[in-house]
């Protein structure tokens, strides 16, 4: 049964389902700078054990999803930071990093990472809102999302 099944019965049977919380304000609490036009993108590069070690602590403290540090890592975002070329890396790199801490709380269930971006106009996304990351997600080995296969 794919996680988002799971995370659907519970739904479905009146359970709640416990989100992590703010990735980009956590780094920042943890000493990570932030870019004035990439916020917390650029983190998944230079910064990995410190996003991973955040995922770690929201599943610690009983998040059952976990969120991939994608917020600003369009290419609207990182192209004006000079990391338009880097779009697929960043991102891949984000899911990268949520799945590892995914797997290593292999003891709980917690579903692989989703994307929030405000930069993704979800009218001319090509599969709304999972394609959001610009169709790296899939490639990274993330869940595609109910009825998404």
């Amino acid at each position: 049964m794919a996680i988002t099944d799971e995370l659907q019965g519970r739904v479905s049977a009146g359970e709640v389902i416990v989100l992590d919380g703010a990735t980009s304000t956590e780094l920042q609490a943890r000493g990570v700078p932030m870019d004035v036009v990439t916020w917390s993108a650029i983190a998944n590069l230079q910064h990995p054990e410190v996003v991973q070690g955040i995922h770690d602590d929201y599943i610690r403290a009983g998040a059952d999803v976990i969120t991939a540090n994608t917020y600003s890592t369009s290419p609207a975002s990182l192209e004006p930071a000079g990391l338009g070329d880097r779009v697929e890396e960043i991102n891949r790199r984000a899911v990268e990093i949520a799945l590892r801490a995914r797997d290593a709380a292999a003891d709980r269930a917690v579903s692989t990472p989703s994307v929030q971006n405000d930069d993704i106009d979800p009218a001319t996304a090509k599969d709304p809102p999972y394609v959001g990351a610009h169709g790296q997600l899939p490639r990274a080995g993330r869940d595609p999302g109910p009825g998404r296969g």
